[in-house]
C-alpha cells in the first residue's frame, strides 16, 4: 500500500509541484518504507535519503506545516534523524516542534526519549 501511495503523491506532484503537504507526505511515506526494508540496508538508507529530502523541501515551503493529527512535520524529520542515530538534528527538529505546537505532547515525549537514549550512549566523565 505505501508503494501505492507514493505513486499518488508523485502524481498530485506532478499537477502541484510546489504542495507542501504532498511533499512532506510522500516523505512520511518513504521514511515508513524505509523501516519495512530494515533487512536490506542498503534499501533502507535509499528511502530515508529520500524522505530526508521530501521533508526538507516541504519544510522549506512551509516550516510550521502540520500533518492530519495536528503535528508538526518537524517531528516527522525529528523522527527520521532519531531512527538514522542523528541525535543532535533530531532533538533540534523536535525543539522545532515543541515551539510550532506547544499544546502538544509527541516533541516533549520523543525529546524525552531521545535525552534518556543519549545518557546510555554518552561516556562517563
Amino acid at each position: 500500500q505505501f508503494h501505492e501511495a507514493a505513486k499518488k503523491l508523485q502524481e498530485a506532484l506532478e499537477v502541484e509541484p510546489s504542495f507542501a503537504v504532498a511533499i512532506a507526505t510522500l516523505g512520511l511515506v518513504y521514511r515508513r518504507l524505509g523501516e519495512l526494508t530494515k533487512n536490506n540496508r542498503g534499501q533502507q538508507i535509499r528511502y530515508y535519503n529520500m524522505a530526508e529530502e521530501k521533508l526538507l523541501t516541504a519544510l522549506e515551503l512551509d516550516d510550521k506545516l502540520l500533518n492530519n493529527d495536528g503535528e508538526s512535520y518537524q517531528g516527522t524529520l525529528g523522527s527520521l534523524y532519531r531512527r538514522q542515530g542523528r541525535f543532535d538534528e533530531a532533538i533540534e527538529r523536535y525543539h522545532h516542534a515543541a515551539k510550532i505546537t506547544p499544546g502538544r505532547s509527541y516533541p516533549f515525549l520523543n525529546l524525552a526519549l531521545l535525552y534518556y537514549e543519549q545518557v546510555d550512549i554518552l561516556p562517563m566523565p
